[in-house]
């Protein structure tokens, strides 16, 4: 794909856009950005510069300090890592330099409150904005349920289920979520903590109970395996019959005043979940006297719309006052697909 990478345009000044991570979903952001004539991504922070990467005239640095003192961005999207401490460097380098951050860390959807404090003081300090995102946490178990339950009469509890496409990731991520491994050897994973499942359960409930102002006072979670009936041959590696091609993971919350959980969520994912007779699809219900219960369907595609994530707030980022915002604090935009850019931006 050939970037356009003129810093003008006959509408003015374009927003000047890094990406950290050029993996499944930061490819992705970089291939949506291409389709915003007021988005200008100049360049993108790799571990290993390679020729053919895809895009015709974006720039690869292995060195982020020298990519953001030389192309001065607006705005970075960091799409690397899960926790805090594995993005906060990168975080660091990019608002010390009064640069936004998009960051799809799953820890920093719901930090803990000193690491809150610490991240609003930094960029309220040089001026510029830090905001969590992503699917989920940040929107399918999050921030959707949130918007739903505002319109509903009373929320007596929430339910989110979600069974997705794992095939769309590596194999280093699979091994995390719990894909290619025998019985043995999952179990073995599973208690050495090698096998995290989904991250985020924890985060997403948090910011749920914040926004509602409850308390949770216990929470629960499992992670479970799904073995192979026959061969699956994916691009990385293949996975055999008898070893895991997926997992379903259960979360329960109870906050204070409840005997029996007020949040519960599912997750199952399977790298080919078709053959499997797995119908992928978000089902949100929030249980009340005026019952709502959504249904997405065929569900929202974990890269993609994690990329949209990333890209479709960079207006609300560009409005925003210096400060931290988690992930349902800063919901984004509506896609801004004119060819000028944002009106409103700091």
């Amino acid at each position: 794909m050939e970037l356009p990478m003129d810093l003008t345009s006959g509408h003015g000044h374009r927003t000047k856009v890094v990406v950290f991570g050029l993996g499944t979903v930061g490819k992705a952001a970089v291939r949506l950005c291409a389709t915003r004539r007021w988005i200008n991504v100049v360049g993108a922070v790799v571990r290993t510069v390679v020729a053919d990467h895809g895009f015709e005239g974006l720039s690869l640095f292995t060195d982020a300090t020298a990519l953001l003192d030389e192309r001065a961005p607006d705005v970075a999207l960091i799409a690397t890592r899960p926790t805090i401490a594995e993005v906060l460097p990168d975080i660091e380098r990019c608002v010390g330099r009064g640069i936004n951050v998009i960051c799809t860390s799953e820890e920093l959807a719901h930090p803990a409150h000193e690491i809150r404090e610490a991240l609003e003081t930094m960029a309220r300090a040089a001026g510029a904005v830090i905001a969590a995102t992503g699917i989920n946490p940040g929107f399918v178990f999050d921030a959707l349920p949130l918007a739903i339950a505002g319109a509903a009469w009373d929320v007596q509890r929430i339910q989110v289920s979600r069974s997705l496409d794992a095939s769309v990731f590596g194999r280093s991520i699979h091994r995390s979520l719990g894909v290619g491994y025998d019985a043995a050897a999952f179990d073995e994973a599973l208690a050495a903590h090698t096998i995290r499942g989904h991250i985020g359960f924890e985060e997403s409930v948090n910011v749920i109970a914040d926004a509602m102002g409850l308390i949770v006072t216990r929470f629960e979670e499992s992670v479970a395996p799904l073995f192979a009936d026959r061969e699956y041959v994916l691009a990385e590696y293949r996975i055999d019959p008898g070893q895991t091609a997926g997992v379903t993971q259960r979360a329960l919350a109870w906050v204070e005043g409840t005997d029996k959980a007020f949040i519960e969520f599912d997750l199952l994912l399977h790298v080919y979940p078709g053959s499997a007779g797995i119908q992928t699809m978000d089902r949100i219900r929030i249980e009340g006297e005026n019952t709502i219960d959504l249904t997405i369907n065929p569900g929202t595609q974990a890269a993609l719309t994690t990329a949209a994530r990333l890209v479709n707030t960079i207006p609300s980022v560009l409005r925003a006052n210096p400060g931290f915002y988690s992930a349902a604090e800063l919901l984004p935009a509506a896609p801004w697909l004119s060819n000028g850019p944002p009106p409103g931006a700091r």
